[in-house]
C-alpha cells in the first residue's frame, strides 16, 4: 500500500542587533524564530511520516505525529 503526505515547509528567520556601550565593549540582542509560520508539519519516524496503515483501526490513514510547532529564542550577550 502506497500512502501519500502532505507536503511542508518551514520557515526560518534570526535578527540581531549590537548596542556599543563603551570603546571595547557591546551588548548584542539577538531573536531567533523558528516555523514562524507555525505551518503543519507531520513527524517522522525512520525517514517516514508516521501514519496508522491498519484497516482495521478507526486512527486507519491519520497522520499520528507532528514536528514541533513554533519555537523563538531570544539572546543577550555582552562583549567586553
Amino acid at each position: 500500500m502506497t500512502l501519500s503526505l502532505p507536503l511542508f515547509w518551514q520557515f526560518d528567520m534570526a535578527v540581531a542587533r549590537t548596542f556599543h556601550v563603551r570603546e571595547s565593549q557591546s551588548v548584542e540582542f539577538r531573536v531567533e524564530a523558528f516555523n514562524v509560520l507555525n505551518s503543519f508539519r507531520p513527524g517522522t519516524q525512520g525517514g517516514g511520516a508516521v501514519v496508522d496503515t491498519n484497516l482495521t483501526s478507526a486512527q486507519f490513514g491519520r497522520i499520528l505525529t507532528a514536528l514541533d510547532p513554533r519555537i523563538m529564542q531570544f539572546a543577550l550577550k555582552y562583549l567586553f
